[in-house]
């Protein structure tokens, strides 16, 4: 996939496109590292071969970012005077608010791993239903059906 930028009318890529690198090579902590070699994670869809494919590279992107990862960590703080007198008052909501946080996190992680499962139960349902219909054929390539 190439990247495009216009301006009005004019293509714009040549100039900016090296300088938007640059720029996220510098926010970027690993910045350098070669890209994972399949691309990003929706990019496998794209480059399924039929739908059989494109079912199991779908269940399995599913499965890797099924689960919400809920790791502690500290809210953030405003700079200046005004953030460390707000900083243990932001402390204390953040704690309160980590409940809700985490129960509708957890839901979220038990419907996903509920769609996965049904979607493998599917896949396999229906590999076993064209492996029926394949035994069915005759060599010649017809069913054993009487019209």
């Amino acid at each position: 996939m190439s990247a495009r930028i216009s301006i009005g009318e004019r293509d714009e890529t040549g100039v900016l496109l090296p300088q938007l690198e640059r720029a996220a090579a510098a926010r970027n902590p690993v910045a350098g590292s070669p890209p994972d070699e399949q691309g990003l994670p929706a990019d496998r869809l794209a480059d399924a071969k039929d739908v059989a494919d494109y079912r199991q590279r779908l269940i399995a992107l599913i499965r890797e970012q099924s689960a919400v990862v809920i790791e502690d960590f500290k809210p953030p703080v405003r700079r200046g005077w005004i953030g460390i007198l707000m900083q243990p008052w932001r402390r204390f909501w953040w704690k309160q608010l980590r409940y809700q946080h985490e129960k509708i996190a957890a839901q979220h992680n038990a419907v996903t791993a509920l769609i996965v499962a049904a979607l493998d139960e599917q896949d396999q349902r229906l590999k076993e239903l064209e492996r029926r219909a394949e035994a069915t054929r005759e060599p010649d390539g017809q069913t054993d059906a009487q019209p």
